[in-house]
């Protein structure tokens, strides 16, 4: 039997397929960038709102990134999705996505990576995959 320590699988990021979360309020949008995600061997979870993504990050599925619109409507009262993760999740990475500027974002220093609609689904993978290389090098 081999322990944990000699098991290369014993790494939740390298024993399962990288997870992300994909938010989206335009339906054909959502479901395109996730078949496209998972024809690329990643798990991808769907919500069409922030709440839907709430709520999927609080039942603690587990996810490496969030690619989410970053103009959807939220009538949650603890504010944007992207701070609400920020403060709760800050172990999780964060790509945005947007017709124009991202609003509060724009000028910090750590500042999430925003990709402008229409965007390429293969500069969406390379992102989110950097973000989870990124996760790994620093061991969170």
């Amino acid at each position: 039997m081999m322990c944990p320590a000699e098991n290369p699988t014993s790494d939740p990021l390298k024993a399962r397929l990288p997870s992300v979360l994909v938010v989206e309020g335009e339906v054909l949008i959502r479901l395109s960038i996730a078949e496209f995600l998972r024809d690329h061997d990643m798990h991808v979870v769907e919500a069409s709102s922030p709440t839907e993504a709430r709520s999927v990050l609080l039942a603690e599925v587990p996810i490496d990134v969030v690619f989410s619109d970053a103009h959807l409507a939220d009538e949650d009262p603890s504010g944007p999705l992207a701070l609400w993760l920020r403060e709760n999740f800050p172990k999780v990475g964060l790509l945005l996505t947007a017709w124009a500027s991202t609003g509060p974002f724009d000028q910090a220093a750590d500042a999430p990576v925003c990709i402008e609609k229409p965007y390429i689904p293969e500069k969406v993978m390379h992102q989110i995959e950097a973000l989870i290389a990124r996760r790994k090098a620093q061991g969170t």
